[in-house]
């Protein structure tokens, strides 16, 4: 298709809803049996390795030829599956797999042409053992990944599926430009097999728009902002409230300034200044404590900072401004009462 720079295949999706893992090794170790490959709807927190078998937990997906140019990544080393591994009739005991799972198990040798196993799919199946042939980049899977996971990629005649994942990296230069490619792209697949299911075709934009995780967090950072905008207006009310009974309670002191001959002007500089250095130590008391607090949570967090400047100056500047006008707007209220009746209150 015009337009289509690389296009492949895969049996799952990075960031998808689905993960299939395996658990690899080097050849010539048993395969313990607890850690057979499998499918679970999410594979948190990395991979993980046992000491005793070598054993490194790896997304596992079968692809297609120009696979890794489909996702704009290339390979590091080594060559790419050909047709023939990928569509032949038997399993061609190939892989390819990323440089996280290649330090795992060889360090800093290189892996190319070394072997890898794994445990076939019956208990009773011999381990699969197959060829290193690339090495690609190391990438994250799921959105709570702090760094990239241990990855095998094997062909689709060594790992068939019924159904995968079509990949197409295009020349448009905007979501709606790639938007207008999919009618023309779904027309394609029809005239490869007519009855080819395409049971969804759509641009990363859209699918990042329906992911669920990405929903779920998206969810979760609205909720978490109104608590905090919540919290910030009550913060900013106490302030002001107490701020502003504190100086009303000034009043009669003030008419005495003020019958001696101070100006309105400064007695109201005055009062601002004195509730100034009483919110900044508040202010500073805070700012301490929220740095805690941000560290406290940081378990929660991916993708940021437990210390989020634009936030952190919003607050301040708003409690700020909370505590300024409690001063200033009693302290000008009064200024405006004559002398005689400040000292009679």
């Amino acid at each position: 298709m015009p337009g289509v720079k690389a296009a492949s295949f895969g049996s799952i999706m990075p960031f998808g809803e689905i993960t299939e893992t395996r658990s690899v090794q080097k050849p010539g170790a048993t395969v313990d049996g607890a850690k057979a490959g499998g499918t679970s709807m999410q594979l948190g927190g990395g991979n993980t390795a046992t000491e005793k078998t070598n054993l490194v937990e790896s997304i596992a997906t079968a692809i297609g030829t120009n696979y890794f140019d489909a996702l704009g990544l290339g390979l590091k080393q080594g060559r790419d599956f050909t047709d023939t591994e990928v569509f032949a009739a038997t399993p061609t005991h190939v892989a390819i797999i990323d440089d996280v799972l290649a330090t795992k198990l060889f360090g800093t040798d290189n892996p190319i042409g070394q072997q890898i196993q794994y445990k076939g799919r019956q208990d009773q199946d011999a381990p699969v053992v197959l060829d290193v042939v690339g090495v690609a980049p190391g990438l994250k899977h799921q959105l709570t990944d702090k760094a990239a996971v241990a990855h095998i990629y094997t062909p689709l005649s060594q790992d068939f599926r019924a159904d995968v994942y079509f990949h197409l990296t295009t020349a448009a230069t905007t979501p709606e430009a790639e938007s207008a490619m999919l009618p023309l792209l779904r027309q394609a697949l029809r005239e490869v097999d007519s009855t080819l299911p395409a049971l969804r075709v759509e641009t990363r934009a859209q699918y990042a728009d329906r992911n669920f995780m990405l929903g779920v967090v998206r969810l979760g950072a609205a909720i978490f902002g109104v608590f905090g905008l919540v919290a910030l207006v009550l913060a900013s009310i106490g302030v002001y409230g107490v701020k502003a009974y504190i100086v009303s309670r000034r009043t009669r002191e003030i008419g005495i300034r003020m019958a001696l001959g101070a100006t309105p002007g400064s007695v109201v500089s005055l009062v601002i200044k004195e509730g100034a250095v009483l919110s900044a130590a508040g202010l500073t008391i805070g700012l301490g404590l929220s740095v805690l607090a941000g560290i406290g949570v940081r378990s929660l967090l991916f993708q940021s900072s437990p210390f989020d400047p634009v936030a952190t100056i919003g607050a301040l500047a708003v409690l700020t401004g909370a505590a300024v006008a409690a001063s200033w707007i009693p302290a000008r209220r009064a200024t405006k009462v004559a002398p005689v009746t400040a000292l009679r209150g």
